[in-house]
């Protein structure tokens, strides 16, 4: 029987569906805050062993969105004193909240987009000479802004015992793969659900899938995001380390950033006794360079710090070197159509909301309703492992920062439930 480990309580209903997806010779382990979508089925905050080795691997284990994460980087002390500038003239704010939706591409706004790289590639691993690639949002739960930092440190050259509370400004970004992940996982499902088709078959050199494919996807959602934050930092007017895209033979610049977490995440284990996959959707410690965590998208991001560094080691955390990602969901998209609908469109605190975030929404008609993403009328719980698990997580000694949001575009309103609202709203009036 498969095995499955648990940090913190589990309903019933949880485990007996994670049993049902997993071989005798699987592993489990569920971190806290974790789930199981209602609408999609996907899990979050949950890990799995899987034996390369033995065919019949459940294609439920597996995530439509792999290597999707979240970059950030701090922003400079004299560009964060121009952006504070900005944040504190209501006039500025908005008429910059407004450019900075407009200037970043999303496939809820165009559904004819196709966002980020392809998996195709020449002998190596480029992309292909002719190759041109869009970046942008490729999920609804996709953003990209400034938030703020209250961050008690030592001045430069202070003595210890001298902390202060500096204010700090980071420029964060939430996308993922975009076409290769969508691409990589239909043909992952094509192929293991051929009979006999084991993970190791399938995505070695020469299988139907291939490591190739592979190694491009791990790199194509870190280099969507951060290819939208140099873009972004053109129309902030801020400066950002940058380098050029070597995979794309340098047609496109992408910021340096200093925090690159990925998530849904599928690699072999080094040094096992037998083949053993771990597929994890969650944080990877081993794979991101620094580690953050989502709250719900009005509370932030939470950043976990050595000292002032990001680099930190999860080698020995007893969570398989991962750490929860995602909040608990509290309703679905079918709950967030009605409740716009029983409230005319109109959320709750929207000044404030509106204060902070700017959306593009495709146009279904002319003059329709501004619809706020879903996300801002509860539809994500608040992080709450914070308080309890950082020893089991390896994360005790470590700093926690968290970072609100104050000037940030995000994804608009699916477009299948924007078409619903509309035409919902149209026929109160």
């Amino acid at each position: 029987m498969a095995r499955l480990l648990t940090l913190d309580s589990v309903t019933v209903g949880l485990r007996n569906t994670l049993l049902g997806c997993l071989r005798d010779c699987d592993e489990g382990l569920l971190l806290p805050q974790a789930s199981q979508s209602s609408e999609s089925g996907l899990f979050k905050n949950i890990l799995f062993r899987l034996s390369g080795d033995v065919p019949g691997v459940k294609s439920a284990v597996f995530s439509h969105d792999l290597f999707a994460g979240l970059s950030m980087v701090q922003i400079k002390e004299y560009d964060a004193e121009v952006l504070k500038r900005i944040l504190d003239d209501s006039s500025a704010r908005a008429t910059m909240l407004a450019t900075l939706a407009a200037s970043i591409k999303s496939e809820a706004a165009d559904p004819d987009l196709s966002i980020g790289p392809k998996l195709e590639c020449d002998e190596l691993e480029r992309d292909l000479e002719s190759d041109e690639w869009i970046c942008g949002f490729d999920s609804p739960s996709s953003f990209c802004g400034i938030f703020k930092a209250g961050h008690s440190r030592v001045t430069e050259g202070g003595a210890r015992g001298t902390a202060r509370v500096h204010e700090e400004l980071f420029l964060i970004c939430k996308a993922g793969a975009g076409i290769s992940a969508s691409t990589l996982y239909a043909r992952l499902q094509a192929a293991l659900a051929k009979p006999g088709a084991t993970l190791d078959s399938v995505l070695a050199d020469g299988g139907a899938v291939g490591a190739t494919a592979l190694r491009r996807l791990a790199s194509a959602g870190s280099r969507n995001r951060q290819r939208i934050m140099f873009e972004v930092s053109k129309t902030l007017g801020i400066s950002l380390n940058s380098v050029g895209d070597q995979a794309s033979r340098n047609k496109y610049r992408c910021a340096v950033v200093d925090v690159d977490v990925i998530v849904n995440t599928l690699r072999k284990m080094e040094g096992a006794q037998r083949s053993t996959w771990q597929m994890t959707h969650a944080v990877d410690g081993t794979l991101s360079r620094g580690v953050a965590s989502l709250s719900n998208l009005s509370d932030g991001v939470v950043l976990f710090l050595n000292g002032t560094q990001t680099k930190i080691s999860l080698s020995k955390s007893e969570a398989w070197s991962s750490v929860p990602y995602s909040t608990i969901r509290l309703s679905t998209a079918k709950t967030g159509v009605e409740r716009a609908l029983a409230n005319k469109g109109v959320t709750k605190d929207i000044d404030w909301i509106r204060r902070r975030f700017a959306w593009t929404n495709r146009k279904h008609v002319e003059d329709q309703p501004d619809i706020a993403p879903f996300a801002f009328d509860g539809s994500h719980e608040t992080e709450s492992f914070v308080s309890s698990f950082l020893r089991e997580l390896g994360l005790a000694n470590f700093k926690v920062v968290r970072l609100r949001p104050e000037l940030v575009s995000v994804s608009g309103v699916e477009a299948a439930k924007l078409r619903i609202l509309v035409k919902g709203l149209a026929a109160r009036v």
